[in-house]
């Protein structure tokens, strides 16, 4: 082995250093990344959910619109029935 001049080790010393820092730099852009992902994913999944909510809210008001529909109609219904047998009482 030969023996390494002062200038020498600092170059490799620098050159270490700068490819440490080059991976840090690196593995931190790829920590960023991943999080961004995991919050558009999360975001994405409370909106979903949030439409999914509204639709069965929705679903909820048209079957008790239906309901109310229906029972408005037995009720009619009824008031003719009571008014067709009413006169034929009194006769």
């Amino acid at each position: 082995m030969r023996n390494r001049t002062r200038e020498e080790k600092k170059k490799k010393k620098k050159k270490k250093k700068k490819k440490k820092k080059k991976k840090k730099k690196k593995k931190k852009k790829k920590k960023k990344k991943k999080k961004k992902k995991k919050k558009k994913k999360k975001k994405k999944k409370k909106k979903k959910k949030k439409k999914e909510e509204e639709e069965e809210e929705e679903e909820e008001e048209e079957e008790e619109e239906e309901e109310e529909e229906e029972e408005e109609e037995e009720e009619e219904e009824e008031e003719e029935e009571e008014e067709e047998t009413s006169p034929s009482l009194r006769t």
